[in-house]
């Protein structure tokens, strides 16, 4: 079974093409990502296309 999360408030930050979140202990790197509605990508992916 496949528990969904959503995160109301989270720091995110992103190192050339590496994308890390922060947690209470250190930070995880995410790897890949599924945006609502949009296909599964790497992260650098993902930041190579976002834009502000």
């Amino acid at each position: 079974m496949e528990q969904e999360t959503m995160v109301t408030k989270a720091c995110f930050f992103a190192n050339g093409r590496h994308l890390y979140l922060q947690c209470a202990d250190g930070f995880l790197e995410i790897l890949e990502l599924q945006p609502e509605g949009k296909r599964k990508m790497l992260a650098a992916d993902f930041i190579n296309g976002f834009r502000n």
